[in-house]
C-alpha cells in the first residue's frame, strides 16, 4: 500500500471491484496529507471514473480536511451522474461519521463485498 510519500503527502492504492474503482488511503488524513488524496480522486474522476469507493479501513486518523475531500468528491460525482461509497465498518471510525450526521450524506458499506452491484 502507498502511505505517506517523500513530500509528506498521502496517496492510496487503487483497485477495481466490479464496477467500482476502490481507493485505499492508509495513513492519517490531515491538512498536510489530504491534498494528495484529493488530487488522486480528482484525477480518477477526470479520467472518466464515475463509481468510486473509498476504503477507509486503514485510515488511522482524519480531520475536517479529509471530510472536505469526501464532500467534494461526492458532489462532483453526483453532478456527473456517478456515486461515492465509503467502505467503513461500524465501529470507532464510522461513529465519527455518524456523529457528524454524514451517514445522511454518504453511503457506507462494511466491506468490498457489500458494494452495490
Amino acid at each position: 500500500m502507498t502511505s505517506v510519500n517523500e513530500d509528506g503527502a498521502a496517496g492510496g492504492d487503487v483497485r477495481t471491484q466490479g464496477r467500482w474503482t476502490v481507493v485505499v488511503p492508509d495513513t492519517e488524513l490531515d491538512p498536510s496529507t489530504s491534498p494528495a488524496l484529493r488530487g488522486q480522486l480528482e484525477a480518477l474522476q477526470e479520467s472518466g471514473v464515475s463509481q468510486v469507493a473509498v476504503d477507509w479501513r486503514k485510515v488511522t486518523f482524519f480531520d475536517s480536511s479529509a471530510i472536505g475531500v469526501l464532500m467534494g468528491l461526492h458532489k462532483a460525482l453526483r453532478e456527473a451522474g456517478g456515486s461515492l461509497v465509503v467502505i467503513c465498518p461500524a465501529g470507532r471510525g464510522r461513529r465519527l461519521f455518524d456523529l457528524m450526521a454524514l451517514d445522511q450524506v454518504f453511503t457506507f458499506v462494511d466491506s468490498d463485498e457489500d458494494l452495490p452491484a
